[in-house]
């Protein structure tokens, strides 16, 4: 396998990686807005 082959392997990896890494993140802050946003429109909907 050529060297540039092996590195751009790599490369794609390393960015796969980021990605995920980056939508895991992503979806827990969506998650953690929108809980917050819920309970305060509850709560209004409560009192």
């Amino acid at each position: 396998m050529k060297l540039t082959k092996i590195r751009e392997i790599k490369f794609m990896d390393m960015m796969d990686a980021r990605e995920k890494k980056y939508k895991a993140l992503l979806n827990e802050n969506m998650a953690k807005g929108m809980s917050s946003k819920y309970k305060a429109f509850h709560s209004k909907i409560i009192s």
